[in-house]
């Protein structure tokens, strides 16, 4: 047993003793059993007080609610026949707009039920033969009846306003596969594949817009093309210009016939306004695609000249020309050349390691051999600025020299 002592008396004492047996003061064993008490003595004076009033509160209402009834019944008794009669009929009419009303709110509720169940039903019957109809013309291409795929396509095809992009991707692949098959509908099934695939590329859609790109990217420039030629047409230069910028940014996995329009469609701009960095795009293209097949390249630009009233030559030699005044030399006239020192090295758009490597119409990085002489124009910081094969392009000093 723990003891201690009294504080008032110090006599030994028990923690557990409420008073000490010596003085009769009051220990903490005590205080707190005190306290206890003390609260618990509280809490049920306050839990009676709240039974009280709450039973104070009853009495007050069933009070008053007999108070009322005994007026009601005073008032009823005054009343005469036709009163009383009227007051029946009140009744009775308050429960009869009660009833409506709840009916009214029974069948609102079932209509909209019934509205859902419709809408779920009909989407299900929408998409459902959708569905339907191009696994039938997956089935069918697959057993090459390409009459049957492509009658099955043109069903779905009349619903492209309320197809998903799944079912419309699925649907461009189909047409896209039956155009390459020699078949009866191919010519049909290519229109459409075409017609669908501007439909997606247009499309405010950028699921659609990413799945054609990235599926179809050749097929999509020409949409492209055809579109900023289209505003080019009406006269709406900048919106022309902006797509093509678009396509240029990827000028390395261009195609070739792509390369030639695209160049042609600069040179047109350039007709309009005069664009120099518009006319070293078109010179960059004109270019590649003359080093990659001269003979077809120069053909499709003389039937490009005549659609757009222009002169493609005549826009890549004032390039050159002025190109070959920059920094006040050029290697035609001072005889000063660059010797490259290093092997595999790059030649960039500009002086810079962030600039374009010089790449050929496959987008392979070209590279001069080591011990080549290149045209000087000028030089800026850590790089030369030179002309190899008819490319103004720039060199590190790190891997070349000038020579006189």
């Amino acid at each position: 047993m723990a003891l201690g002592s009294c504080p008032k008396c110090g006599a030994p004492v028990a923690k557990s003793w409420k008073t000490c047996p010596s003085c009769g003061a009051e220990l903490d064993a005590g205080k707190i059993a005190r306290e206890n008490e003390e609260r618990l003595e509280a809490q049920r004076q306050k839990e009676a007080e709240e039974k009280a009033r709450r039973e104070a509160e009853i009495r007050a209402k069933r009070e008053a609610a007999e108070a009322a009834a005994r007026a009601e019944a005073e008032r009823l008794a005054r009343m005469t026949p036709q009163e009383k009669a009227a007051l029946k009929a009140a009744e009775e009419e308050k429960l009869r707009k009660e009833k409506q009303a709840k009916t009214t709110r029974i069948v609102s509720l079932a209509a909209t039920a019934a509205i859902i169940v419709i809408a779920i039903v009909t989407f299900l019957m929408l998409n459902r033969p959708v569905n339907e109809r191009l696994d039938m013309a997956a089935s069918a291409y697959a057993k090459q009846d390409y009459t049957s795929a492509y009658a099955q396509c043109e069903k779905v095809f009349h619903k492209i306003a309320s197809l998903d992009a799944d079912q419309t991707c699925r649907l461009v692949k189909t047409y896209r596969s039956l155009a390459g098959k020699q078949s009866d509908v191919s010519r049909q099934a290519s229109e459409r594949y075409t017609a669908l695939l501007r439909y997606m590329v247009n499309s405010s859609d950028y699921t659609l817009n990413d799945y054609a790109k990235q599926q179809f990217p050749d097929d999509v420039t020409a949409i492209l093309i055809s579109n900023a030629d289209e505003f080019y047409k009406q006269g709406k230069i900048g919106n022309a210009k902006n797509i093509c910028e678009g396509i240029y940014n990827n000028r390395n996995s261009l195609s070739f016939g792509d390369k030639c329009n695209l160049a042609s469609l600069y040179c047109a701009i350039v007709k309009v306004d005069n664009d120099p960095v518009a006319k070293n795009k078109c010179a960059w293209l004109y270019n590649q695609a003359v080093a990659f097949n001269d003979l077809e390249a120069k053909a499709m630009f003389k039937l490009n000249d005549d659609k757009y009233g222009t002169d493609i030559e005549s826009v890549v030699k004032e390039v050159k020309r002025a190109s070959s005044k920059v920094g006040g030399n050029s290697g035609a006239t001072s005889g000063k050349s660059v010797i490259v020192t290093g092997t595999g090295v790059r030649l960039r758009l500009g002086p810079s390691l962030q600039a374009e490597i010089l790449s050929d119409f496959y987008g392979k990085s070209i590279h001069p051999k080591k011990g080549e002489y290149l045209e000087y124009i000028g030089e800026v910081d850590g790089w030369y600025h030179v002309r190899y094969n008819g490319d103004d392009v720039w060199i590190s000093k790190d891997f070349s020299s000038r020579v006189q």
